[in-house]
């Protein structure tokens, strides 16, 4: 069962080196709403979501800006290929891809303390964490967790 928690109302200055050599700067897409999502690559759950994102991310274009966090343990070589197959597999082309950051895992970051995933973090577009959602999500729930974030019409 999903739940919501408490966010952190400073601004998001998150950016990370994602699969295929992409810079991603939650700072620089400011104004655009933005789903960060931290999951595992080796849990099921974890693709379908990824896959719910790819989907949100390509019907929503400039508007919406998605990013997936692998949560994996990994040596920084076998995590670079895990990425690069994960995405291949769940086939990410509009969402980005990265490792989870060192200072988001350890929760100074407004994203708070990651520790089971999946979670999923609306970034608003004022560039604060307007919603924390642990668990899985449906496509559903995902298309109601942007919806108030979006231009109107959207």
């Amino acid at each position: 069962m999903a739940s919501a928690a408490a966010v952190d109302l400073r601004d998001v200055t998150l950016a990370v080196d994602a699969v295929g050599g992409r810079r991603v700067d939650l700072a620089a897409l400011r104004g655009r709403a933005i789903v960060v999502a931290a999951l595992s690559t080796n849990d099921l759950g974890g693709h379908a979501l990824a896959r719910n994102l790819e989907r949100l991310a390509a019907a929503h274009g400039d508007d919406l800006a998605v990013l997936v966090l692998a949560t994996d343990g990994y040596d920084a070589p076998t995590l670079q290929v895990a990425l690069e197959v994960f995405a291949e597999v769940v086939g990410l082309h509009h969402a980005a891809v990265a490792p989870l950051p060192p200072e988001v895992r350890a929760g100074s970051t407004p994203f708070g303390e990651v520790g089971l995933a999946p979670l999923v973090f609306l970034v608003n577009r004022a560039g604060r964490v307007a919603r924390r959602l642990e668990g899985y999500q449906t496509m559903a729930a995902l298309q109601s967790l942007i919806a108030p974030a979006l231009p109107p019409g959207h």
